[in-house]
């Protein structure tokens, strides 16, 4: 009597199994999957990634239903054939549908895991079945030892295992596949381009990172290499000793943001102020004189890393772009390009992201959080953190520091300080300018969690100026002023020694 308690028990158990697995199948996550990829790349590929996830997850679910049906009916009729006293027939019928259960959801999970790219990152129910799944598999092993059945082929038991592996596999799976076989052929591409990138954060971009954001300026041989700001026709420079000059200039164009240096040369992009044309320029620090390397009827983003001159091509009809790079120790440079990443948005694309993806090569849980910030100036990405500016109302209004970092999966938002005009990051130390009493800028340090804070020196604000952005070199710093002055456009920049905080008006 126990024994057909036992077995009765058991097949209900089994039939239930699979009603609570549908439920959270289609009601409910049976398991939360994330793609493996990083957020970064999903974002500049329009989410690719996570939509054939998506997909996968939504065509492997409706195969996975008809399984589970078929794993009920298995079991009902073993149950029949028990009460009919069919003792080994009933067996096999209970363990057949035993097995289909658990098979079904093992290449349910597996399809989502494998085809996905995917891993669990919520799967407390999935655990949970997974466990009752295993011990209803053991009472059927346990039932399939009575005397009336232990001259069974135990043999058949494992043709029959393999057998539904087969078929759950042909049910899900490969339909699965089918389903989505153009993208899964596509991403599979461009998961192979985006494999051959480097994986490593580029650490001579590291050093001077806050001005590779900002931009509009770099440091190189001891000086300071600015442009007067976004638009602007000319290049300075200055030294530790606050030696400024002038260094090159143009006339009929404009300087891009971007301003880059490698092996004696600093790199720019400069646009047509009457025709389509941007060029990509190498100027000689020695000489002055520079070269066209790389020419485009459209705008682009560039960067230099690892002796690379990374740059965008112009968008397609679908608004999709490559990034190519030149190699700086190659002959010949600018006559042919390596494709360094495919199909990216080009509308999600800034120079921020160009930066922080394809120089730096961060693709860290912060991104998710902040690459809707990330077309904006005032954001840096460094070690896993975002050093962020809060929204206000145009550059003349000062606002909150605050940094964002990721925490046992959540975000977390530290204020580092507020009346904040600009910051950058150099050699693993944040720099900020902040307003005192709206009557003077004080130029601060501290460590990148915002502790030890020390003010290196204090400039006069004057009416109706505000300081644009903050370039930082080995030993100085120099911030960039501008305004509206009582009589004309305030335009003009200050020199600062981090040692002693002394200062002076360069122009």
């Amino acid at each position: 009597m126990k024994e057909k308690q036992l077995y009765y028990g058991t097949g209900i158990a089994n039939i239930v199994i699979v009603v609570i697995t549908g439920i959270l199948l289609y009601k409910n996550n049976l398991a939360v999957f994330i793609i493996k990829d990083s957020y970064i790349d999903n974002y500049l590929h329009r989410t690719l990634f996570s939509h054939l996830a998506e997909q996968i997850l939504a065509v492997s679910s409706s195969f996975a239903f008809w399984c589970f049906v078929i794993a009920i009916v298995l079991t009902v009729i073993s149950m029949i054939l028990r009460n009919c006293r069919n003792y080994l027939g009933a067996y096999r019928f209970l363990f057949a549908g035993v097995v289909t259960n658990i098979l079904t959801f093992l290449v349910f999970m597996l399809t989502n895991m494998i085809l996905g790219n995917c891993r669990i990152e919520s799967g407390i129910w999935a655990l949970a079945i997974a466990t009752v799944l295993l011990i209803t598999g053991g009472l059927v092993i346990y039932l399939g030892t009575p005397e009336l059945i232990k001259g069974r082929k135990k043999l058949w038991d494992i043709l029959i295992a393999v057998g539904i592996l087969a078929v759950c596999s042909c049910i899900i799976m490969i339909p699965t596949l089918q389903n989505v076989k153009e993208d899964f052929k596509y991403a599979k591409e461009l998961r192979s381009v985006i494999s051959s990138q480097p994986d490593s954060i580029e650490e001579e971009t590291e050093v001077q990172i806050g001005n590779y954001y900002t931009g509009l300026s770099v440091y190189a041989e001891n000086k300071i290499y600015y442009m007067d700001g976004v638009d602007s026709y000319n290049i300075k420079t200055v030294d530790k000793d606050g030696n400024a000059e002038e260094f090159w200039g143009i006339k009929d164009e404009t300087l891009n943001r971007g301003i880059f240096y490698e092996g004696g040369y600093l790199y720019v992009s400069v646009g047509g102020l009457n025709e389509a044309k941007n060029q990509l320029l190498r100027i000689s620090l020695e000489s002055g004189t520079e070269e066209i390397i790389y020419e485009s009827n459209s705008y682009f983003l560039f960067g230099v890393a690892d002796n690379k001159v990374f740059f965008t091509t112009p968008k397609d009809e679908n608004g999709l772009c490559e990034v190519r790079y030149f190699d700086l120790t190659a002959e010949n440079l600018g006559e042919s390009s390596v494709l360094y990443d495919k199909d990216v948005d080009y509308y999600n694309l800034s120079h921020n992201i160009f930066v922080s993806r394809y120089l730096y090569n961060d693709s860290s849980e912060v991104m998710k959080s902040v690459s809707w910030l990330l077309s904006y100036d005032e954001i840096i990405i460094y070690e896993g953190n975002a050093y962020r500016m809060t929204a206000r109302n145009g550059w003349k209004e000062s606002t909150d520091l605050e940094m964002i970092h990721y925490h046992n999966s959540q975000y977390v938002e530290t204020l580092i300080d507020n009346e904040v005009m600009c910051h950058s990051i150099y050699d693993d130390k944040l720099y900020y300018v902040k307003v005192k009493d709206d009557t003077a800028y004080e130029v601060i340090c501290c460590d990148l969690q915002g502790n030890n804070k020390t003010t290196i020196g204090t400039i006069t604000k004057e009416k109706e100026t505000y300081c644009r952005y903050l370039a930082v070199g080995e030993g100085f710093v120099m911030l960039k002023m501008s305004g509206n002055g009582e009589e004309e456009y305030a335009s003009h920049a200050f020199y600062m020694k981090l040692e002693d905080g002394s200062s002076a008006q360069l122009y």
